[in-house]
Parts: structure tokens; sequence; C-alpha cells
């Protein structure tokens, strides 16, 4: 018997059963750019998945995987996508179709973006801080995300690298496989999903006195995608990556709607205006994380390197309302690029941080 008639017989006869025969997702430009409209966004982080390993499942469909497994905190935030006309730097981005502008005590960002049927693009950036002003053109435009996405997607992007600012430069590249799809349980429900793998590199090279350094990062993320505005983004710890159990870094559902009565959720205590000075640090040096907390919390801190090991504890204790700020003591820090890691609850934020010679 013909194997394609075998599977379209096997087909009809589950369809005839009830049973459901799951089809691969197909996610459109339209199905994002609708997503992107959107007001608020609902963030679930999950409080105990950190550590733990989670199964990925075989390369192929019929995959289930079920979030409903772990304890969330909630946090809603605005969606602040807007048009680039509303912007101060729109002219210098006459191709942006989005713009989103990001302010902290280290100074402004006003990002950039081209989202059509083709793709989520990067277009660059400008950094106000004081004294100065920076813009950087991706030309041609970063690829984020390539539409439509769908099962098999094998998509590598690198920016070259560029000097930002006089003595820095940066490169990324990344790499988006999607081998799996399959069902997501989210407390909204059962959703098809695809599941991306997202490998992000980056390279920094800094030059002070004559003398260059450079500095090197990765990190894997996978997302599982639904083409009703429900994505699920874990970050796994890079030395487990070639298993299909992978132990988490992060894992938090983001949703166009809210998926559960709010009243049933914790509300994550936030933290906002974050930032690290002097950055970049010398090292043997100390530096200073500062940070203000909207609500009172148990508030723990911790350095990492790129591929998401701890380097140092630096401080845990329970923190009022309000500013604060702990040093960072680096001595025994070998140079390079770090993340500090700020957890409040359920919510983390976190900075990178240069250490240089």
């Amino acid at each position: 018997m013909n194997r394609f008639y075998s599977f379209a017989a096997f087909a009809v006869m589950l369809i005839v059963l009830g049973i459901p025969v799951l089809a691969q997702p197909v996610i459109t430009g339209q199905d994002r750019i609708q997503i992107f409209s959107k007001d608020y966004i609902w963030n679930y982080y999950a409080s105990d998945a950190n550590g733990n390993t989670f199964d990925l499942g075989e390369p192929g469909g019929e995959n289930f995987y079920d979030f409903t497994q772990f304890h969330y905190g909630l946090n809603v935030t605005e969606n602040s996508l807007t048009h680039p006309s509303e912007s101060p730097y729109g002219g210098e981005f006459p191709n942006a179709t989005h713009y989103q502008r990001q302010e902290d005590q280290d100074g402004i960002t006003h990002m950039y973006y081209i989202i059509d049927e083709t793709g989520f693009y990067s277009a660059g950036f400008v950094i106000e801080v004081p004294g100065q002003t920076i813009t950087v053109k991706y030309t041609p435009p970063f690829q984020e995300e390539h539409y439509p996405i769908e099962y098999g997607a094998n998509i590598t992007e690198d920016t070259g690298l560029k000097e930002i600012t006089p003595g820095f430069w940066q490169g990324i590249t990344q790499k988006v496989t999607c081998d799996r799809y399959g069902t997501m349980r989210t407390m909204g429900g059962d959703v098809p999903c695809l599941v991306l793998r997202k490998e992000l590199k980056f390279t920094i090279r800094m030059t002070q006195g004559g003398q260059s350094e450079e500095a090197y990062g990765r990190n894997v993320l996978y997302q599982f995608l639904s083409k009703n505005g429900i994505t699920a983004n874990m970050y796994i710890d890079t030395l487990t990556e070639g298993s299909t159990t992978p132990t988490m870094l992060g894992l938090f559902i983001a949703s166009t709607d809210e998926l559960v009565d709010a009243g049933s959720v914790p509300e994550i205590p936030t933290t906002t205006d974050v930032f690290v000075y002097p950055n970049p640090a010398p090292a043997g040096s100390i530096s200073t994380f500062k940070w203000e907390q909207e609500s009172a919390g148990f508030v723990s801190l911790a350095l990492y390197d790129m591929t998401g090991r701890i380097v140092r504890e630096i401080h845990e204790g329970d923190y009022p309302a309000g500013i604060h700020s702990i040093r960072i003591p680096l001595g025994g820090v070998a140079p390079g690029t770090y993340i500090v890691r700020l957890t409040s609850g359920t919510s983390s934020a976190s900075k990178l941080l240069t250490i240089i010679r």
C-alpha cells in the first residue's frame, strides 16, 4: 500500500472517530501586527521555574507543553509601541513604522522598528545620556522575526561589528530554528503552538588607552508561540542546551488578554529606574546597583556571567518601598560583560555590567 495513502486513510479514520488531528500552526505577519497593536500585555512570571527542567518533547509535532504546573505572579504593562511621527528622531528613520521609548536613570533610549507582512525589523535606536546623543542605524535593518513563522524555519541574522560610539563596538547574531510544534496549556486553556529556539550571540569591543578588549555573550530562548496572542518564553541554561529536558533560568507567559481573574494571581512587587554605576567599571573596584521599589518585599541581588551561571551572590534581605542602593565589590571578577540581576518576589530586573582592566 502506498505510504501517503496509508497516512491519509489513518487521518480520515481519526476524524471519523472524533479524534483531533494536530495541524502545524502558521503565524502570519498580520497575526503579529494585531498582537503588537494591543494596548496592554499581561505578564505571568513563574516563581518556581528557575533551576527546574522542562521537557521539550521530540522534534516534530504531537508535543504537549503544560505550563499550568508552575506558580505565577502577574504584572500588567502598557504596550508602548507608537508611530514614529510622535518621536523626536522619526526623521532619522524614515522607513520605521513603530516607535518605543524607554527611560531610566542612565538616560533615554528611542527605538525604531519596521513591522510589516514580511517581518519584525530593528531599524536602529537613539540613546540620550547626559552630554551625549548616540545614534545607531542598522543598514539593512536587523530582522528579528521572519513572517510567516512556520515549522521548519532556520534563519540567521548578523549585524556585523558596528561602532556604536567612539571606542565601543557591538555585534549581534541571532539564529532562529523551529523543529517542534504541538499544544501548550496555560491558564487560558489549550492552544496550538510553534516552538522557536532563538540563540543570541553578541560581541562587545572596547578600546581605551591604545588597548582593545572584547567580551562575548550568548543566551538561548525557547518561545512557544500561538496565533492568539499567548506566548511562553523560557530562558535555559546553555550548559544543558543539548538536552530535551534543559534547565530553566526563567519562564514567563505573555498574553494580550487576561488569562485568569487578576484576583487569583498575586501581584508582583515591581521595581523601576534600575541602573548600575560606574558602568563600565574598572576591575577590582566597586560598582553600585540602584533601584526604586514600588512595594515592600524580599530582594536578592546576584552577578551572573553571560552563560547564566552565577558568579557572585551579592545581597539578600527585606526592603520597604522606596529608592535603595547596594554596593557591588568587583575584586576577583575577571574583565568582561556580566548581568546584575535583582529579584523581588517573582519579578526580576537586570542590567549589563562591563568590567574593564
